[in-house]
Parts: C-alpha cells; structure tokens; sequence
C-alpha cells in the first residue's frame, strides 16, 4: 500500500470483524493461546523504514486475540514497539515480572497468558513454485484438517476451494471469460480481489465452472489431486459441487442459514447440464433467446446459454430475498423434490427458461422474484399484476408437484424405495438404448452403425452415474471391513 496510514485504516475492518464473530478470540482472552502454532517472519516496508516481525502463521484469530488481550493495537505492534526501544522493553519487563508474581490483577494475568504460545514453531526458511503467501495457507489448512482444533465447515469448504483454484490455476486448467485472465480469475475465486467488477451471480457460474468440472475431465482431476493433497483422503464426486457452492456464497454470514443455502445450491448444481458451465456476463435478456434457441434445435440436449442461464438463476433462486430453491428432507418423491429436478425441468420448456430470466433481472435488482405470467416476456421491472414466486409455486411451475405430500417413511423404507426406482430407470435405459440399435434402414443395417450418436451431455451423465456406483460399492466394501475389525478387536483400528 502506499503509506502506513492506509494499510491501518484497511485492517481495522477486519480486525473488529475477528474479535467481534470468532470464538476463538473470546478463549483465548480467558485461557491463553492453549494450541501450537507456527510463526514466519514477516517484513513489513513503510516510510520510516522497514520492519521485522514474527507473525502468526498459523491463525489470525491468535494475532488479533493476543493484542486485545495486551492492550495495544496493530498500529503499536508494527511500528511503536520496536524491539530495543522503551515501550517494547517496559512491556515485556512487566510481563516477565507479572509472570513470576503471585501477586497480579486479573487485567495482568490475562496480559500474562496473551503473550505466550506454547509449543510454537518459527518458519526460518521458504522455498517453493508458489508465494509464500499461498503456500502458507495452504500449510495452515493441513494443520486444521485434525485435531486439536477443527475449522468450521464454511472455513474447511474454503481451503479446499483454494487449494483447488490454485491446482488449476497453476496447470492452467482455470476457465477465463472473454476481457479477463488467469490471474484476474484466480484472484476472484480465491477471495484474494474483492473489488473484481463481477455481479454475485456471475461470480457464482465461474465457480461451478471451474470447480464443478465433468468428472472425466482434466479439470476434476485437479480438483481431486488438490484435496487429497490437503486432506490425505480422496473425495466425493458431489465434494466439487460443494466447493463451488461455498465460493459462490462466500458473501453471506458464516450461521445457521448458510448452511442450508449451501446444501441447497450444492443439490441444485449436481445437474449435469451445470457442470462445467461457461460464464459469457451476457445480459440475461440476450442469453434468453440463445437459450430458446437451444431448446428448439436440442432438445433435451441443454447447451452453453441454457446452462448459464439457469446457473444465473440457481443462485438468486437460493440466496435472494425468499429462499426458493429448497433441499427435500424426504427425498425426490410427490412434492418432496430436489433443487437439480427443478432447475432440469425449469429448464426443459420456453415458459420456464423466461421465469429463470425474470428471476436473475429481480434478484439483480433486489426485488422479490416475481411470476411471470404464460406467453409474457420477462422485464427489468415491476410487472403490474405479478405476484411473488412462492417455493410451492415455483414446483407447480416445474410441474413436479403430484400432490402426494411429504412421506414420513423410515430411512431404511426410502433407501430401499429409492434403489428399486433406481433399478428400474435403469432397465428402462437399458431397453431404449437396444431400442436405438434396432432400428435398421432399408439396406437392414441398424442406422446408429451408419449415423453414429454422439451427444457429450448423455456421455458425461452415463460417466457421473458410473461414479457414484463405483462409490457406493466401495462403500458397502469399506462397511464390511470395518465389522471385521470391530468383530475382532471390538474397537476400530
């Protein structure tokens, strides 16, 4: 930065932040810095020359908890208590002698236990392809995986994240829209640029794009490799969708409600036609008509403006005013449907494709989502006579609704439920696909011989449901042999 006066001015948001909303800075107030750390040598430059410190490497939470608890400020730290000088040297004589007197206030105990950490580490030496600054978050989040101290989810998802944005970005596997580039894009995924220009929703797409690839692509295997890299564990095929629903939602206040948006656009994004969508930062009134397009000539055979279309939507559907696009607790029977049917069948017809539009044009403008009457064409405004989209509305829209109503099977009764409809689409795909090769032209050659069928949406949806088969079984295999273990030793090795 440019002067002292404003690298101050920019902490101090973020300082007030920290102490006001982690409960980690309340603990260690009351019992000190109890877990190890790591320090690093950190070289501040300002225009009374440059500075030395130790700083937290593992943790900014201990930083700012640390000064609260000694009383002074980041200001004192990086330019007033400078080691040699008077007011560095009459803190810490009065800490070593506060440490060994039985005679102390609560204020200066408190100082006493502020000042110390145990077990601490001191980082001399760095070298690596990456920044010191990426590296080090990088080794922060392998410290955090395990115990004795967890992330949060929210905080677990976002190391995750940036460990695969910096996977891609450095096998330059990253997706760059039109007037950006790598870097630009890294730094927004990342959470690094805050002032990027992008809309939230637009945000949104280029984090399904890059963190929810196809699984047979390159890009999902770096995905992959940066996890197992940070965790040791190789994860799920739905993990990716996760991860970018959390980047996407990094805007909203870490409580109870980003959970539930989470799951919910985490659920919405696992249709397939999303994975790896293409952000354009087309207005939604031009991409609509590319997407009707799309509809007529393909089909069910969803294309890039469809996708991003209702990529757009999915994240004002969960994150506007209303919550809309809602997780089912019961599973996808009768009304109890989940996000990624809606958003399929939304997008199956013209009228659904125009309520999408409609609701990117009102979330952008922070109005409730509004009805879109048939045959009509969505408006950057308020619709004389519309009313306000309704979760039970919008899958009335969807035409998922049978008016069943929520089930209250056991979850033993809707597995077994599920697996046999599951077993049953399956028969049936089997049939249609032997249907396909029986159809002979005049000559009694079977016309898929001769024409071929190449659609890459059939091929990445048959590789996805390969996957989580393939899951399943290894599941089931992984069970098995932990009742073994537990019929031998009763305790799990």
């Amino acid at each position: 930065m440019d002067s002292a006066e404003e690298l101050i001015d920019a902490m101090a948001p973020r300082i007030t932040d920290m102490v006001d909303n982690n409960p980690h800075v309340g603990s260690i107030l009351d019992r000190g810095i109890e877990t190890p750390g790591w320090l690093s040598a950190l070289r501040v430059a300002t225009d009374v020359g440059a500075v030395t410190r130790l700083e937290s490497t593992d943790g900014f939470g201990r930083i700012v908890a640390s000064h609260k608890g000694l009383g002074i400020t980041f200001k004192d730290v990086a330019w007033n208590l400078r080691p040699g000088g008077r007011r560095a040297t009459n803190l810490l004589r009065d800490l070593v002698e506060w440490a060994g007197s039985d005679m102390v206030t609560d204020e200066q105990a408190r100082k006493v236990r502020c000042s110390i950490m145990p077990n601490a580490r001191v980082i001399i030496g760095f070298s690596a392809p990456r920044g010191f600054d990426r590296a080090r978050r990088r080794f922060v989040a392998h410290l955090h995986m395990a115990p004795p101290m967890n992330f949060s989810t929210a905080t677990t998802l976002n190391a995750k994240a940036n460990a695969a944005v910096d996977n891609l970005y450095e096998r330059g596997l990253l997706p760059v829209p039109s007037g950006m580039t790598t870097e630009m894009v890294r730094d927004i995924l990342d959470g690094s640029d805050r002032e990027h220009g992008l809309l939230a929703d637009q945000v949104a797409v280029l984090a399904c794009g890059a963190l929810n690839p196809h699984p047979n692509k390159r890009q999902a295997r770096a995905v992959n490799e940066a996890i197992v890299d940070l965790t040791g564990a190789k994860p799920k095929l739905e993990e990716r969708t996760q991860l970018a629903a959390e980047v996407a939602l990094r805007g909203f206040p870490a409580d109870k409600r980003l959970t539930a948006l989470r799951s919910s656009l985490d659920r919405a994004w696992r249709w397939s036609v999303l994975r790896g969508v293409e952000l354009t930062c087309s207005n939604p009134l031009d991409l609509l008509p590319e997407a009707l397009r799309e509809l007529v000539q393909a089909g069910d055979a969803a294309g890039p403006a469809i996708a991003e279309l209702a990529a757009l939507a999915s994240y004002h559907l969960v994150g506007g005013r209303t919550q809309l696009l809602t997780r089912s607790e019961f599973g996808g029977r009768g009304s109890n449907t989940e996000p990624q049917q809606i958003m399929r069948q939304l997008a199956k017809t013209d009228v659904g494709l125009r309520q999408l539009c409609q609701i990117v044009l009102d979330g952008r403008a922070g109005r409730d989502p509004q009805e879109l009457a048939k045959g009509t064409t969505p408006e950057d405004k308020r619709i004389a006579g519309a009313d306000t989209l309704t979760p039970v509305r919008l899958r009335e829209l969807a035409d998922l609704s049978d008016g069943e109503g929520i089930t209250h099977d056991s979850p033993e009764d809707r597995f077994a439920a599920a697996l046999k409809e599951f077993q049953g689409r399956l028969d049936d795909l089997l049939a249609a696909a032997q249907g396909v090769g029986a159809v002979t032209g005049q000559d009694g050659v079977a016309l898929v011989d001769t024409l071929g069928y190449d659609n890459s949406n059939v091929r990445n949806t048959l590789v996805e449901i390969t996957d989580l088969v393939s899951e399943w079984r290894g599941a089931r295999r992984r069970a098995d042999r932990m009742r073994a273990d537990l019929d031998e030793s009763g305790d799990a090795r």
